[in-house]
């Protein structure tokens, strides 16, 4: 049975998740007909009150697997692989170097109306090290909400979330807005997720935003008395800016730098027992990646 205190931290963060999953079907939407490709790079840093050390290098890949525009549905699902190389100096209590995640967006969208959208997204995640797939490596998170167009350049984002992905299935509300205050530049905001683009020319673009960096893997390896399961979990809240040059009509290349705040790792065993929990020195980021439009 969950303590009141951890029902009340998880439900907040499930409740940040929902709005960061409209930011979610947003870039899905975006790169629809995109494939995109990066590295980030989060140099090392020591985790509070220890001499141990986290960082990790990651690469990504986003693409389409198909889209379908109608009169008055759309359709489409995607697919994120993302490869992350973890430097964790215990290697007492974790002893993993390369961890594996793959999610498998799904999209359904309905205009009911000039003003009103409905939509649902659904999101398998599967994350570990591969080496013993079972239900402890995947979970699920479902967005049901609408789009209401209250003019041209201004519309509301409401929905409800629901997540398989901690110790108790949880649903939360979930709202946010989208605004466009001139043609150049556009305005995302759901919950912690903030994203703001500005058009400089047809070739240059500036992107400045704020996200959680977050991701549970669960894991098997041999810590002395046999095989054990681990999950190993790095949060964290994203500040960067990035630039965007679009060199032709189809390709892109960006570049962006950032700052991870608030972070924290967490590691429990098959029994969830808390093996560490302990906060991380803030750190830059660096991401640079190539965009495809197909």
């Amino acid at each position: 049975m969950l303590t009141t205190p951890l029902k009340l931290t998880i439900y907040l963060t499930l409740a940040f998740t929902a709005f960061s999953t409209f930011g979610y079907s947003q870039d899905f939407m975006t790169d629809a007909k995109a494939v995109r490709t990066s590295y980030t790079l989060v140099p090392e840093e020591s985790l509070d009150g220890t001499a141990h050390e986290v960082g990790l290098d990651q690469w990504s890949i986003m693409g389409p697997i198909f889209y379908k525009l109608m009169e008055q549905w759309s359709l489409g699902a995607g697919l994120r692989y993302e490869l992350s190389d973890i430097d964790f100096s215990n290697t007492n209590v974790f002893n993993e170097d390369q961890l594996h995640s793959i999610d498998l967006p799904i999209f359904v969208g309905y205009d009911s109306s000039e003003s009103l959208k409905w939509m649902l997204l659904f999101n398998p995640n599967l994350s570990g090290d591969y080496e013993q797939v079972d239900s402890d490596s995947m979970y699920y998170s479902t967005l049901v909400g609408a789009k209401y167009k209250r003019s041209e350049t201004f519309s509301w984002l409401l929905g409800v979330y629901y997540s398989t992905g901690f110790d108790d299935d949880l649903v939360v509300p979930a709202i946010g807005f989208n605004w466009s205050p001139s043609e150049n530049s556009d305005l995302f905001v759901g919950g912690p997720f903030i994203r703001y683009s500005y058009s400089f020319s047809d070739s240059l673009d500036l992107i400045l935003g704020g996200r959680f960096a977050s991701n549970r893997w669960n894991t098997s390896g041999n810590y002395g008395s046999g095989e054990e399961q681990r999950d190993f979990r790095l949060r964290s809240y994203r500040l960067s800016g990035a630039l965007q040059w679009n060199l032709a009509e189809r390709h892109a290349l960006f570049l962006s730098a950032g700052w991870d705040l608030g972070r924290e790792v967490e590691i429990e065993d098959a029994s969830e027992n808390r093996l560490l929990k302990e906060d991380v020195k803030h750190t830059p980021t660096f991401e640079i990646g190539y965009r495809l439009r197909l």
